[in-house]
């Protein structure tokens, strides 16, 4: 569907720190049978896939995963958001931005995850952008505003 719709990105969201160790475990298993099932038709397709962080993500599992799955086919969505949860995800994105392929744009307060518009929040917006000059990201801005 992505690449019938001129798209080369795939957005997914990984919520394995949520669940217990057990489950976690299960989930962690799960995720990469379906990584290592579409990595086929995903290039085959010229579609990449972007996991996007998840609110007081310390980007273990992500540099995990970038670990086995190679640039062409894995990388980062940035949301601003999730990342100011938690307040890791700066540093996140300055250790993973060459796999930067998304984003998610919005701000908050550091208290949950409210979808403000830029610059009424607490993000550090300057250190943000200056990363995301820094990266390799050369495409739109998608603002995930409420």
């Amino acid at each position: 569907m992505a690449a019938r719709l001129g798209s080369d990105t795939i957005v997914m969201h990984i919520p394995v720190q949520f669940a217990a160790p057990r489950e976690r475990r299960l989930r962690k298993a799960q995720l990469r049978r379906s990584l290592d099932a579409l990595r086929t038709p995903a290039r085959r397709q010229g579609v990449r896939i972007a996991i996007e962080n998840m609110g007081g993500d310390d980007f273990r599992a992500l540099r995990r995963l970038f670990a086995d799955y190679g640039p062409d086919y894995l990388g980062l969505c940035y949301d601003s958001g999730h990342g100011n949860l938690g307040g890791a995800g700066l540093e996140g994105l300055a250790a993973c931005k060459e796999r930067l392929l998304a984003v998610h744009l919005h701000d908050n307060d550091g208290s949950g995850d409210q979808h403000l518009l830029p610059f009424s929040g607490t993000v550090a917006w300057k250190r943000l952008t200056a990363l995301l000059a820094a990266s390799a990201y050369r495409k739109c801005v998608s603002l995930e505003v409420s």
